[in-house]
């Protein structure tokens, strides 16, 4: 996966997935494209390097958007993210964020990066793919909002079917070509501490949205507690009714009253 030349003592290698080449400091970078006007010829040219909001270095990609030069350092040189089952992030070790050397670059765990008291004082939280978490609930990547999701269409029943809310987003399988994944809000907030409350006090825990708002996200909104807790069955029931309703709304009485039988849709 990796092409290797070297250039005035430098390694540059191919970023295969966006067919840029990437040098080891992050300071080279070179985009291949094909000129349809020139007989299909393969050229190359040295994408304008900008800085985001936060003070990393990017370059932005007609299809995907921006794409950090972290990341294509990192995929390029730096030790694959450990595939443990754990959430991982890139850090800078010297705190620099535009110093993109694959030495200064680092996978630690999101959990140690961002402690319960530093993400709830901060923002937002950058998690890996490009996904930013912020603490009201809203989740962009590369810098473009994503879009909550509250229902899934199932062709095996030919039904819309709501589901807890969620994101889709794209990240790049081992393959090297990019598909979409989906994953629930209340998990990004998790993974990014901006739940209150402490998870491992509860036998059974669950997220609980304090205003019974199942599309409201603040950090101020969320908080753990045990799935007995007579807030949660409230809340819970309310989401459930909502859904039902969204349920009748996109499929019918008749036919979504099949749906209402199935535990995902009764009260507790």
């Amino acid at each position: 996966m990796k092409s290797e030349e070297i250039r005035n003592g430098v390694r540059i290698r191919k970023h295969f997935a966006t067919s840029t080449k990437i040098s080891e400091d992050g300071l080279f970078v070179e985009k291949e494209f094909i000129d349809k006007q020139d007989g299909n010829k393969l050229k190359t040219y040295n994408p304008k390097i900008k800085v985001d909001e936060k003070g990393l270095r990017y370059i932005e990609n007609k299809n995907l958007g921006r794409v950090y030069i972290q990341d294509l350092v990192a995929d390029c040189f730096c030790a694959p993210k450990p595939n443990d089952g754990n959430y991982y992030v890139l850090v800078h070790k010297d705190g620099n964020l535009q110093n993109d050397h694959y030495k200064n670059l680092e996978w630690r765990l999101a959990t140690t990066v961002y402690p319960q008291t530093t993400a709830k004082t901060a923002g937002y939280v950058k998690l890996d793919y490009g996904l930013e978490v912020r603490r009201n609930g809203t989740i962009s990547q590369n810098g473009k909002e994503l879009t909550v999701g509250t229902a899934i269409g199932d062709r095996d029943i030919d039904m819309i079917v709501p589901i807890e809310p969620f994101v889709e987003y794209e990240r790049k399988n081992s393959w090297g070509r990019y598909e979409r994944k989906r994953i629930s809000v209340d998990k990004l907030m998790d993974i990014a501490r901006y739940v209150n409350e402490n998870k491992g006090r509860f036998e059974h825990p669950v997220i609980l949205h304090r205003d019974n708002d199942w599309l409201n996200f603040d950090s101020d909104n969320l908080e753990w507690t045990d799935y007995n807790d007579p807030r949660y069955k409230e809340y819970h029931n309310k989401a459930v009714d909502e859904k039902n309703r969204l349920g009748r709304e996109w499929n019918g009485e008749e036919k979504w009253s099949y749906m209402e039988k199935d535990q995902r849709f009764r009260h507790i």
